[in-house]
């Protein structure tokens, strides 16, 4: 049995191990986008023909900024996801367990992992609808509604939404808790 000192010791490990699993993941994200924008790196498009590829370089500089942007879009929102781990790190290593805050934070996740769904179902259609504008392409690639969902995400943001519906809910419950001693 973990008495209360041990169960401490073990959040505040784990806290620590989260912040930096946070960092280095931040770090890795933006590596990675930048490593996209400035190696000669491809955009591919699943379609129902297989997949659509055409090289960065072969975009000029402002399309491949633009294309860039609608890539990094749920980047952005991972950042974020990342920095509401952060917080819950900072409240937790002060002790703020069963916090309103907290249930804040969980939704804010939750809320930013549902998003990324939705960003990477349109990332391939505003990226054609952009080459078919610039005139990059000639004729769309037909897309595969399947192959542009990514459920992973929606299926994380709603346990979080679960999670932050519990939190409040525990907050609650430690406020009334706290009243009556």
């Amino acid at each position: 049995m973990i008495t209360a000192p041990q169960n401490d010791q073990v959040i505040e490990h784990s806290v620590l191990a989260l912040r930096i699993f946070c960092v280095l993941a931040a770090i890795m994200e933006i590596a990675e986008s930048l490593s996209w924008l400035f190696n000669n790196s491809s955009l591919v498009i699943p379609s129902e023909d297989g997949v659509w590829t055409k090289p960065l370089s072969d975009f000029s500089l402002m399309d491949r900024l633009i294309v860039f942007s609608i890539e990094e879009v749920s980047s952005i929102a991972w950042l974020f996801v990342l920095y509401q781990f952060w917080a819950l790190c900072k409240h937790y290593s002060q002790g703020r367990i069963f916090t309103s805050d907290n249930a804040k934070n969980f939704k804010y996740i939750a809320y930013a992992l549902m998003s990324m769904t939705v960003i990477e179902s349109l990332t391939p259609p505003l990226e054609i609808f952009f080459l078919e504008y610039t005139q990059v392409l000639i004729e769309a690639p037909k897309l595969v509604f399947a192959e542009t969902v990514n459920i992973n995400f929606l299926t994380a943001g709603i346990l979080f939404w679960l999670i932050a519906k519990i939190m409040e809910r525990a907050s609650l419950l430690q406020e009334e808790s706290d009243l009556t001693v």
